[in-house]
């Protein structure tokens, strides 16, 4: 099945990358793929200024005509940003499934930063569910961790409510308007989501309407990931910090993967990487003074991974790295901690962070029986 991702100008290339790592983590049947250079725009007369009243407010969504029902809400004007319709965002989709030949059954699922008339999350064209878009903007009013995790859990949603909702009679049967911690749950007030987020669930009922549009290996693969993004969200937020390290896997290609924190990928440049997988391999330590001895089996490691291609550069740049006059051991070993303590929260992190005292060997503590290589 395949999912393609487009995305609006606003949206960042960390952000987007970030996404399409997270659905990628896990293999299976769910292809998600994206062009980075087809970049959607707006035209001003796409784009509505709107106006909150009160900073509160913007927390509400309101009921499109489809969803109309006996519910009531409380519904405000929210502070200003920049909506569209959802005509728009929809013809966004439609426009590139036409202009770059998507087959009718594949998904085309727009990732806007400019918000919608109903200040939803995401959404499905009700016309075609094979299109829809995901807002990924403010993500920071309802949840304390990066947006990339609630965004890739909303792209998730949109595939797997396709095969739950025939109609939209069974739409309106099966959302939730009290939460459950089910993915279909409504989250009227906005504020809710982090409840399906942390529980990554499916109740019963929405379960059997999706195993009787899906089959059980899109559906396995599909709540590996939800799985997979709630581990990493509670990591990032420091929710599992008494948990005991993850086993460490290293795929043929380096990529270093930490299988129990939900598959969670480490993902290093390429000097960053070397020198991590080096300080793998010697359970001993090696002192930083003492890393020009070992230049040749870094540059081993360092040319394994690199895309330059260039021998003489980069010599240079392990030349450079392991240099006693230069600084660039202790600032790669910086911000490779930094990465781990970001991903995993300082408590955790410690097991992996490549450490020791100044003029001491450094060394990774991480008990390398948990700790799995292909080939290094």
């Amino acid at each position: 099945m395949e999912i393609n991702l487009i995305k609006s100008s606003g949206l960042s290339k960390e952000v987007f990358t970030q996404v399409m790592d997270l659905l990628q983590s896990i293999d299976g049947p769910l292809q998600f793929t994206c062009d980075p250079a087809s970049v959607t725009d707006f035209s001003d007369d796409e784009i509505e200024p709107r106006q909150f009243d009160h900073p509160e407010d913007f927390r509400k969504k309101k009921l499109p005509p489809l969803y109309h029902t006996e519910m009531n809400y409380s519904i405000r004007k929210p502070e200003f940003m920049h909506t569209s319709s959802w005509e728009t965002l929809f013809n966004k989709c439609s426009r590139y499934r036409r202009q770059h030949g998507i087959v009718n059954d594949a998904f085309v699922i727009l990732l806007t930063a400019v918000s919608n008339k109903y200040n939803w999350f995401s959404a499905a064209n009700p016309d075609n569910p094979y299109d829809g878009f995901v807002h990924t903007e403010d993500w920071d009013h309802y949840l304390d961790s990066a947006s990339a995790f609630p965004i890739a859990y909303e792209v998730l949603a949109l595939v797997l409510q396709k095969f739950m909702f025939k109609d939209k009679t069974d739409m309106k049967r099966l959302v939730h308007e009290h939460p459950l911690g089910c993915v279909n749950d409504l989250c009227m007030d906005k504020r809710q989501i982090i409840l399906k987020l942390r529980t990554a669930d499916i109740c019963r009922s929405c379960m059997a309407a999706l195993r009787n549009g899906l089959s059980d290996q899109y559906i396995k693969h599909a709540l590996g990931i939800m799985e997979s993004l709630r581990l990493k969200m509670l990591l990032s937020q420091n929710f599992l910090q008494d948990s005991l390290p993850s086993r460490m896997h290293i795929d043929r290609y380096k990529r270093i993967w930490l299988t129990d924190f939900g598959n969670l990928e480490l993902r290093l440049n390429p000097t960053e990487k070397s020198l991590y997988l080096f300080y793998l391999r010697h359970t001993e330590g090696v002192a930083i003074g003492a890393l020009p001895q070992h230049k040749n089996e870094i540059f081993e490691l360092y040319s394994s991974l690199s895309l330059t291609g260039n021998r003489a550069d980069m010599q240079q740049r392990v030349d450079t790295l392991v240099a006693v006059t230069g600084n660039a051991v202790s600032e790669n070993i910086s911000r490779i901690k930094r990465k781990l303590v970001n991903a995993l929260g300082d408590e955790i992190a410690v097991h992996y962070c490549i450490q020791g005292a100044n003029g001491a060997r450094k060394f990774i503590q991480l008990d390398r029986s948990l700790v799995t290589m292909e080939v290094l």
